[in-house]
């Protein structure tokens, strides 16, 4: 566990208090145990840290402002559901009737609610109700103000932009009249972004892609969302986010995560998060995406298995290794933490290679 020594060590050092850990996830469909990885993470370093007297926030935060971009492979709707593929997901109908007020909360809570067996217990936030607050409604205006800069930085470490760098508005509208966000057309994703803005009388003009509306909407009163990218050194700033780990691929260098601390230091005025990478966690060597139905989620672990050894397989590897998962393995697994557990108990002696 020298990662997590590391890591809360360079914590210490930044001094924050209360010390702010983040993580989230958007809930396009069933949420797999890989992201448990960032979960187990973040509670690992929460725990050291209480130890050592640091008040500590654990954040979740459920991306449920982000577009419905695809139904996933293997979710039985109907043909018809296809017709909210650009709404946000927040609007989205829950598809198995009305047990949750969206598709959103849906596959959140379903992941959420076996969060307390695994020992994790984080403060849950919902984008779509963040962005109803002065906070976001600031970052945006923000962003509009410092728009040139933005495209500036954005210019660096995005080489082949959907439109040119000096055209790019990473602020996007939900159409008042038939409620998108960004509609797919022709198996492309067009963003309602914002064609003109006025912050002395607080407006944004757009044109919604999928049925052609122009409108004007207020930043107090409107549904408007940053691009992920800005989104993500939003909430850093805001939250005042210490640490907050992410996958290999956007941790790359002059990758996102390099992209939102300088959007977040540049733009937003904050020095932005302790980077930690990790690898993947995949199932039968494929990477898990819930897109294409490829699964497994805690509580399908906790169907077969106990927790305790869910969170003994992610934590008992260093985070830059990959873990390759298989439901055969799980005897094994529980076998070997079982192993463990008597070792620590004095019940049996560790090997002399364990020693």
């Amino acid at each position: 566990m020298e990662w997590l020594r590391r890591v809360v060590s360079e914590i210490l050092e930044r001094g924050d208090d209360p010390v702010v850990l983040s993580t989230g996830k958007t809930p396009s469909g069933p949420i797999h145990i890989g992201s448990e990885r960032e979960l187990f993470m973040c509670d690992s370093m929460r725990r050291l840290l209480e130890e050592k007297g640091k008040r500590v926030r654990f954040l979740f935060i459920v991306d449920s402002f982000d577009p419905f971009k695809s139904v996933p492979a293997g979710l039985q709707v109907p043909e018809s559901f296809k017709e909210h593929i650009g709404k946000p997901l927040c609007d989205v109908p829950d598809p198995f009737g009305e047990c949750h007020n969206s598709y959103a909360e849906h596959f959140a809570e379903e992941f959420l609610e076996v969060q307390d067996k695994l020992g994790v217990s984080p403060e849950v936030i919902y984008a779509h109700q963040l962005y109803t607050g002065e906070e976001m409604k600031s970052a945006i205006r923000t962003v509009l103000r410092k728009l040139e800069l933005l495209q500036e930085i954005r210019s660096k470490y995005v080489f082949a932009p959907e439109e040119g760098s000096q055209e790019w508005v990473p602020v996007m509208v939900v159409c008042e009249r038939c409620g998108m966000l960004a509609p797919k057309i022709a198996g492309e994703v067009r963003p309602n972004r914002i064609s003109f803005f006025n912050l002395d009388e607080d407006l944004v003009e757009y044109r919604c892609n999928a049925c052609g509306y122009r409108g004007s909407v207020e930043v107090s009163k409107g549904r408007i969302k940053l691009s992920w990218r800005v989104d993500w050194a939003a909430k850093w700033a805001i939250f005042k986010v210490t640490c907050e780990p992410a996958g290999k691929d956007h941790c790359v260098k002059g990758g996102a995560y390099d992209m939102g601390l300088e959007v977040s230091q540049r733009i937003f005025g904050y020095r932005g998060p302790i980077k930690v990478p990790y690898e993947w966690l995949t199932l039968e060597g494929k990477a898990m995406k819930t897109h294409k139905g490829i699964t497994f989620t805690p509580a399908e672990w906790l169907s077969v298995a106990p927790p305790e050894v869910m969170r003994f397989m992610i934590l008992s590897v260093d985070p830059m290794r990959h873990i390759s998962f298989s439901p055969l393995k799980i005897p094994d697994l529980v076998d070997s933490f079982d192993r463990l557990e008597r070792i620590f108990f004095d019940a049996e002696a560790p090997s002399e290679a364990e020693d």
